[in-house]
């Protein structure tokens, strides 16, 4: 499997709290989107509802790792309604609405 960095996205999201006096902001919590492809080229016409995507959204507290990080699953849908990102904004229409609600 080929790994591209286009078609992963991650980010953090909230505020847990401010350390440096301020200077640093520490996110309330973490996600990310991995769209999964075979080895190819042209990655944007080779997505289909059929394709595996993994998303996840991680609280950032210290009781992180007391769960697998599956249990962090979530849908593509849920991680744009937390952030306000369209994530696959580039995906025809009725394949990203098959993405966007599988929580695969």
């Amino acid at each position: 499997m080929n790994y591209s960095s286009s078609m992963s996205s991650a980010g953090d999201k909230g505020v847990a709290e401010n350390i440096a006096d301020g200077k640093v902001t520490v996110p309330s919590a973490l996600w990310k989107v991995i769209v999964i492809l075979p080895v190819g080229s042209d990655d944007l016409n080779r997505i289909s509802a059929q394709t595996r995507v993994i998303a996840v959204f991680i609280p950032n507290t210290n009781a992180f790792g007391e769960k697998p990080w599956s249990s962090y699953r979530v849908s593509v849908d849920e991680i744009e309604s937390r952030t306000g990102y369209d994530l696959l904004a580039n995906v025809p229409d009725a394949v990203e609405l098959v993405i966007d609600l599988n929580e695969k």
